[in-house]
Parts: structure tokens; C-alpha cells; sequence
């Protein structure tokens, strides 16, 4: 038997499979062969593994709740699920509820320099596709948005597309959508990223899951990565101390630093983080019970910075959590 397979793996270029062809996957059970390729998606985080902030996100404010997703508007709650989509092998998926407006979710991609738009190209073919379950009576406007940003509630958006032409399954019952599309126009100077909205178009509850954008007319099967590797990405933007699901601001001794101080009374702690981040992040950090920290974080970088304090306690320590954020 041959082996059908295209060592380019050009996104968006799709072959057709011949009978005697052998399908062929990679470490994580992705698809290889040739008309059956899996590709890369240009979202992070689309199968709602990582959720370094809490699984559990109140009405009240706008704010990131998975990794690199955010619910806009206040009157939204959000909650890590395991409702997924029978036989596609996810997870998670991300529970949605909303009251007063539309019952969905945004992630803002990265663009390479502030104000180009690749790898969003003018006049390229691009698709999206992701999984959606209703807890209403089904039937429901299905939202699909799409938007340069420079992060002030959509402003400066000169590509911008919202779909509501598909409608969502039974009630309770998953379905996949996918949208194909073209960029029409380049990102304005102060564009920093393109944000992706999905969910319903009006108030109610949903679950989503699988949310994925590629190059290419063709909604390619789910590219599937090890956590380790999605949550590498995702410290790109956000990194804490804390344990992977224990929110910030928490009494948990999972990940506790500590800063010695010399005779004087000076306490110093240098952290690297575990990847470079996106830009110099904001760093917060708070004692073991939860509360501020004494110590405050100074020489910030993008790989590293040091927890200070000066007049403490000579010759003792003092333990302390961060978090270093670097979002869009």
C-alpha cells in the first residue's frame, strides 16, 4: 500500500484520497494522509482545556475566563463543562449563559505587528467552525462575528462580518457550523488583533467547543495537541504561580515562591517565567492566604522580573503567588 502523505502540509490544500492510500496520524491521533489532514488552527485554545484563571465565572464584569476568551458585557456567566459533542473526543466545552444580550464568546488573535494584518490576509479564503449545543427550544440565530480590533469594544473594526444565517440543532442537541470567508480589508494602524465571536445571537444558554479558524475553503477534523502544549501557548498571554485550575487571589500553597531577605531587612526573588511573554506583562502578586503581598514586583520584563520589599525582617523569608498578564 502507498502512504498518501504531503510533507508541506500547506494549510487549506486538501488532496483527494485514493483507494489503497493509507491514513496516517501524528502523535496526538491527527490525521496525516493526504484529503484527510487535520490542520493547525489559528485559534488558541478552542477545545477549552486550559482554564488558568477558575472553571467558574460570574455575572458582573467583563473579563478572560478560559484562556484566551472573553466574555464581554456583564451580565454573562461562564463555566467549564463536560458536555462535549458524542465520538469527537473533547474534553471540555464551555458552558454560556446570558440575560440581557447575546449569549457568546470572543478571542482575540494576535496580530504579528500592530496593525498588519497577517497572517489575516486581504483577499484570502478563511474557515470557521465550531461545535454549539442550545438549552432553548433550538432554532436559534447562530452568531458568527469577526473583526479587526484595536481593543476598545470592536472601535477602528474595518473587516467586519457577523452570520446569523444558521440556526442552532434541537434542544440540547450538538451541531457543527462552519463559515468560510474573505478578508476584504487591511487592519487600520492601531489595530492590535482579530477577534472571533461565536455563540447565539440573542440572550440564552449554549455550550461550544472546537472552535477552530483555518486557511482554506474546507472545515477541516479538529486539530488535536497535547495540555501541555496548549497551555505553553496560552502563558504566551498568562502565566501564575498557582495550580492550573486554582484561580488567583486563592488560599492554596500549590506554587508558592519565596523571598529571603539579607541583614537589612531587603528581600529579594528572582522568577523567570516559563515562556517569554507577548509584551512587558502587568505582575500582581498576593500572599499565601490570598490577600495582597508585601512584596512588590519590580524589573519587569518579558522573560523575567523580581519580587521586592525593603525595611522588612532581617534575615526571614516570606512566601508569595503571581500572576503576569500579558492579554491582548
Amino acid at each position: 500500500m502507498t502512504r498518501a502523505r504531503d510533507t508541506a502540509n500547506i494549510i487549506g490544500n486538501l488532496d483527494a484520497v485514493t483507494a489503497g492510500d493509507v491514513v496516517t496520524v501524528d502523535a496526538n491521533g491527527n490525521p496525516e494522509s493526504a484529503g484527510t489532514r487535520a490542520n493547525p488552527s489559528l485559534i488558541l485554545n478552542g477545545g477549552f482545556d486550559v482554564w488558568q484563571r477558575g472553571t467558574s465565572f460570574s455575572a458582573g464584569a467583563s473579563q478572560f475566563a478560559s484562556d484566551r476568551w472573553y466574555m464581554a458585557g456583564t451580565d454573562k456567566t461562564t463555566d467549564r463543562s463536560t458536555q462535549v459533542p458524542t465520538g469527537e473526543n473533547f474534553t471540555y466545552s464551555s458552558f454560556v449563559a446570558s440575560t440581557t444580550s447575546a449569549a457568546a464568546y470572543r478571542t482575540p488573535l494576535e496580530l504579528s505587528i500592530t496593525g498588519e494584518e497577517a497572517p489575516f490576509n486581504i483577499s484570502t479564503t478563511y474557515t470557521l467552525s465550531f461545535w454549539i449545543r442550545d438549552h432553548g427550544t433550538g432554532g436559534a440565530a447562530i452568531r458568527a462575528y469577526a473583526y479587526f480590533s484595536d481593543g476598545s469594544s470592536g472601535a477602528n473594526s474595518v473587516f467586519n462580518l457577523l452570520d446569523t444565517s444558521q440556526t442552532t440543532a434541537a434542544t440540547n442537541t450538538w451541531k457543527k457550523v462552519s463559515y468560510t470567508f474573505s478578508i476584504t480589508n487591511a487592519a487600520n494602524p492601531t489595530n492590535t488583533s482579530m477577534c472571533i465571536e461565536v455563540g447565539l445571537n440573542s440572550v440564552g444558554q449554549c455550550n461550544i467547543t472546537g472552535v477552530k479558524l483555518e486557511q482554506g475553503s474546507v472545515a477541516t477534523p479538529w486539530y488535536y495537541e497535547d495540555y501541555g502544549t496548549t497551555l505553553a501557548k496560552c502563558q504566551r498571554y498568562y502565566e501564575k504561580s498557582y495550580g492550573d485550575s486554582i484561580p488567583p487571589a486563592s488560599n492554596d500553597p500549590e506554587g508558592l515562591r519565596v523571598a529571603l531577605s539579607n541583614n537589612l531587612g531587603l528581600f529579594n526573588s528572582h522568577v523567570d517565567f516559563k515562556v517569554n511573554k507577548r509584551t512587558i506583562p502587568t505582575v500582581t502578586l498576593w500572599n499565601p492566604t490570598g490577600g495582597a503581598s508585601a512584596l512588590s514586583p519590580v524589573d519587569i520584563g518579558r522573560t523575567a522580573f523580581t519580587a521586592n520589599q525593603e525595611g522588612g525582617t532581617p534575615n526571614s523569608s516570606s512566601r508569595y503567588h503571581f500572576v503576569a498578564d500579558a492579554e491582548l
